[in-house]
């Protein structure tokens, strides 16, 4: 099916119908390939963004240093 994409002519009607050609050529699989290395990247992106993330918030709450973002009081005292 590949071959459509880099030919001048076009072997297909429209999409729908490239969709349903290739669906009876070559099952349902034809429109998941390359989904499994695709979803398991996404996970280890998410989970080291989510980790460096979750790290950051840690280190920046402090005892002694108060948000003044959470803490309407603070911030009412800091303008004074």
């Amino acid at each position: 099916m590949y071959y459509c994409l880099l030919t001048v002519s076009c072997c297909h009607a429209g999409w729908i119908d490239c969709a349903k050609v290739s669906w009876k050529e070559e099952g349902r699989g034809v429109f998941f390939n390359g989904m499994t290395a695709t979803v398991t990247r996404a996970f280890i992106v998410n989970a080291a963004v989510f980790s460096v993330y979750e790290f950051l918030l840690k280190l920046m709450d402090t005892e002694e240093q108060p948000s003044l973002l959470v803490d309407p009081q603070a911030v009412a005292e800091a303008r004074h």
